[in-house]
């Protein structure tokens, strides 16, 4: 679309030319509207705000063109794509890695290209030469724009293994976030914290811009150390195929009470709906704002405890049969409803957009106890829920979803369009880096009924577990996959000391988790041992890793296919 064109445009005369037209033809009708109504009323302060909007219009334009085309004029980067290609093109041929990588465009289609790059020790000045003239064809090839190239050779000084690009490992500590939700004791015992009272809800560990880890080794934040090399830090591969930041954010959360029932866009829809709130002038902050990024926010959650959670349309059958159960007059719409078509749509329409759900919502807390066997589970989701939210259409809608209680090392995934809720229990999960939360219920916050029912999903559910495989949690999107690690079984690794593993190798980012007992994160000749409730970052590169010790942690990566 045209706001796409003018934000990432590299030439700056088009969108120059794009917009001062537009705002031409726009002005021609603010002056005819001012000079006909003017003409019709007899009253001249209608030409008087047709200049004034005619003004507005051109200050409009003008700043828009200035924030748009800064970048060009200082000098911008280029696109992570051909950042990923160019340093891909680099590597081989006598150039052992790349130290240090950066672009500028020096014009439309002139694009600068610095870099320092490792020889081999020992490598005499006709073979530095032939390596440096060879790579530079390589990249023109690879990206034609590259016009002037500038390659500094030098040795490989890291105390690590060649094939890593940055630090070999990164100890990370965690963000807490203290959300009124958050349990009085999960995260403080396993910290060795004192148990005083204070909610920890959730330790973030990755380069989430909201609250990115610390470095400590490095006196920065991981989110700066990624920003500052991202083909470095990610790997071309990731960076090619995902873009510059860490895709992943990993958690381990510990709820005391529900937190909302909520859902999350597909990337699609999140790209249209950033946009069109965007054009339409809500602010990112604000409260009403439904999209505060163009991501998606697929998660995944492994129990650690015990986990209550809401996850997907349970089958119609089975609701009706819930329903049929509870034996509520107050119910009989809703019952209704699952006998019709689109039964699943029509009973969330009716519950969210219901004046006053009180009488329904107490009637079924009242009648929720008499429940038991297989409806045991929903009858403990609803006097939760209701224990922390009287009277919220929330409880209603519970009945509608599968109530789900994990075992520890089990594991539900959350897609784009799946209703669900957290209810209590602690779990690591991991999720896509967005913040991008459309609320239903269980909640003080924004709800937008109209574009909840564009973006959920109505497929029933049967399963809401999702079982690991030879690779860990795998997930059908690439940017994340998780993995349980049990210490005590022997060493661990993700890739073999020989190299690449066929399964599992790939030189993306990795982020070693411990949950129990200690974690030892090496590679070459850096280590870092991990207590539980901390993190360590492993970067992009071939050289290999281990994780040995004791008890239990997990190991995070991009759902890249193996050797993408």
């Amino acid at each position: 679309g045209w706001v796409a064109f003018v934000r990432h445009a590299k030439n700056p005369e088009l969108p120059v030319v794009l917009l001062e037209d537009l705002a031409a033809l726009i002005g021609l009708a603010f002056a005819l509207l001012g000079v006909g109504l003017s003409a019709l009323t007899g009253d001249p302060v209608w030409d008087g705000i047709g200049t004034c909007a005619i003004g507005a219009l051109l200050i409009t334009v003008a700043l828009v063109l200035v924030v748009e085309t800064k970048s060009l004029l200082l000098g911008e980067s280029a696109a992570p794509s051909q950042v990923a290609a160019i340093a891909a093109a680099l590597r081989g041929g006598g150039i052992e890695r790349v130290i240090h990588l950066r672009t500028m465009h020096l014009g439309p289609e002139e694009l600068l290209v610095g870099a320092k790059i490792a020889l081999a020790p020992g490598a005499h000045l006709r073979q530095v030469a032939a390596a440096i003239d060879a790579a530079e064809a390589r990249v023109r090839a690879a990206v034609p724009t590259a016009r002037v190239i500038y390659l500094e050779p030098d040795l490989d000084r890291t105390p690590y293994a060649s094939g890593v690009t940055g630090p070999a490992v990164v100890p990370l500590s965690g963000a807490v976030r203290d959300y009124a939700w958050g349990s009085t004791t999960a995260v403080q015992r396993m910290l060795g914290r004192p148990v005083d009272g204070t909610r920890i809800a959730e330790l973030w560990f990755g380069a989430h811009p909201d609250d990115p880890s610390y470095c400590p080794d490095h006196g920065t934040t991981l989110e700066a150390m990624v920003a500052a090399d991202p083909v470095g830090m990610l790997g071309p591969a990731t960076v090619q195929a995902l873009g510059p930041r860490l895709p992943f954010l990993v958690k381990i959360l510990a709820a005391d009470a529900p937190l909302s029932i909520q859902v999350h866009p597909t990337r699609e829809q999140a790209e249209r709906g950033w946009a069109a709130e965007d054009a339409a002038g809500i602010a990112l902050t604000a409260p009403q704002r439904n999209y505060r990024d163009r991501n998606h926010k697929p998660e995944l959650l492994v129990a650690l405890t015990e986990f209550d959670a809401l996850c997907g349309f349970r089958p119609v059958a089975l609701a009706r049969q819930l329903l049929a159960a509870l034996a509520l007059p107050e119910l009989d719409g809703l019952a209704g409803l699952l006998e019709g078509p689109a039964p699943l749509r029509m009973a969330f329409t009716y519950l969210l957009t219901a004046e006053d759900p009180g009488a329904v919502v107490d009637a079924v807390l009242a009648a929720a106890p008499r429940l038991g066997g297989e409806w045991a589970p929903a009858a403990a989701a609803v006097s939760h829920i209701g224990a922390h939210f009287p009277g919220d259409v929330g409880v209603v809608l519970s009945l509608l979803l599968n109530a789900v209680r994990l075992r520890p090392g089990e594991a539900i995934y959350l897609p784009a369009g799946n209703v669900h809720a957290y209810l209590r229990g602690t779990g690591v999960e991991i999720m896509a880096n967005s913040d991008n939360v459309l609320r239903c219920a269980l909640t003080a916050k924004h709800v937008d009924v109209a574009e909840l029912l564009r973006i959920t999903d109505f497929t029933e559910l049967a399963e809401p577990r999702w079982a690991p495989g030879p690779r860990g949690f795998v997930v059908p999107v690439p940017d994340f996959r998780l993995r349980a690690l049990d210490l005590d079984a022997g060493p661990d690794a993700e890739r073999g000391d020989a190299g690449p593993d066929p399964e599992l190798g790939d030189a993306g980012p990795h982020l070693v988790l411990c949950t129990a007992g200690t974690a030892e994160v090496a590679r070459g000749s850096t280590s870092v041992t991990l207590a539980p409730g901390h993190a360590a970052f492993v970067p992009a590169g071939d050289a290999p890793f281990t994780v040995r010790g004791t008890g239990t942690g997990y190991l995070a990566a991009t759902g890249l296919p193996p050797g993408h």
